[in-house]
């Protein structure tokens, strides 16, 4: 399957969901390995929550930014290494809120934290949200949401409207396209179910200071294996959002984590097939 668009820099291979649990617990700013840089954007945190979602069932959770803030980025931290926890949806709901839907394939409960990466609003700040489509079963759906020409992508998710565990984002992640050349975000979301469904794509643009996309290395995703991907800001800047590309262009390779961390992006992504896949990280950063 190939994106549904133009991305030049997701070179290698998403969505949201408004039903299920909505969990909560105390809300929290998060402490994360990595010295942060001295300059940051003007009120810049990043917010947490924490749930646990039950074995065999999908559980949505928020974290929320402050009420003068908005959401430039987010993510969600699964602690499991069943290669079916991952993610079927992750993305902004709108400007201070960041949701997850978390599928939890294993036997047993697993814990997660979801991440809003929060700051005062930059100048020309604004989500572009692209429209539904269809994710038919048994495929995988690729679509990219652009911003206006002149902005940056600053992060970015999509939306599922599956409630099955078979439901899952292979990728998300910010880049550009060619033809006319924009940033954007891209989503590959995986149909492993037998039923159709359908997604959207969520693109948070803006000019902030200091702005750079950063791509991390390529690494081997072993089959039936979780894989970890990093990438790092340049010095001075603090990660605003960011996320992963798996290269498997067919179903089987699902994202379990795609976080923050003090000093880029942390993601892993479960790969369940018998092949070995190509994984890279991305990450958007400020000053």
């Amino acid at each position: 399957m190939r994106w549904i668009g133009r991305l030049a820099l997701l070179s290698l291979t998403a969505t949201v969901v408004t039903w299920g649990s909505v969990a909560t617990a105390g809300a929290a700013r998060r402490s994360v390995p990595g010295s942060p840089a001295a300059n940051v954007p003007s009120g810049y945190a990043i917010e947490t929550t924490m749930i646990t979602v039950s074995a065999d069932t999908q559980t949505q959770g928020k974290a929320m930014c402050p009420t003068k803030d908005v959401v430039l980025g987010g993510g969600v931290l699964i602690v499991s290494d069943n290669l079916n926890a991952d993610v079927n949806s992750s993305w902004p709901t709108n400007a201070r809120t960041w949701a997850v839907n978390v599928n939890n394939g294993d036997s047993a409960p697993s814990n997660v934290t979801i991440y809003a990466v929060c700051a005062h609003k930059p100048t020309g700040y604004q989500q572009v949200k692209t429209a539904t489509i269809a994710n038919p079963a048994g495929e995988q759906t690729r679509q990219i949401a652009d911003c206006p020409a002149g902005k940056d992508v600053l992060g970015g998710g999509g939306h599922s409207t599956s409630s099955s565990l078979a439901v899952a984002e292979s990728s998300s992640l910010p880049g550009k396209t060619t033809s006319p050349t924009r940033f954007a975000w891209g989503v590959g979301e995986n149909n492993e179910s037998a039923s159709a469904a359908k997604m959207f794509t969520v693109a948070i643009c803006g000019k902030p200071s200091g702005y750079k996309l950063i791509n991390g290395s390529f690494t081997t995703d072993v089959g039936d294996t979780l894989q970890q991907a990093t990438v790092t800001c340049p010095s001075g800047t603090v990660p605003l959002g960011g996320g992963v590309d798996s290269g498997m262009a067919t179903t089987g390779v699902n994202i379990n984590t795609t976080e923050p961390s003090n000093t880029g992006w942390i993601a892993y992504e479960a790969n369940s097939t018998s092949s070995d896949v190509l994984i890279r990280a991305s990450v958007t950063c400020a000053s």
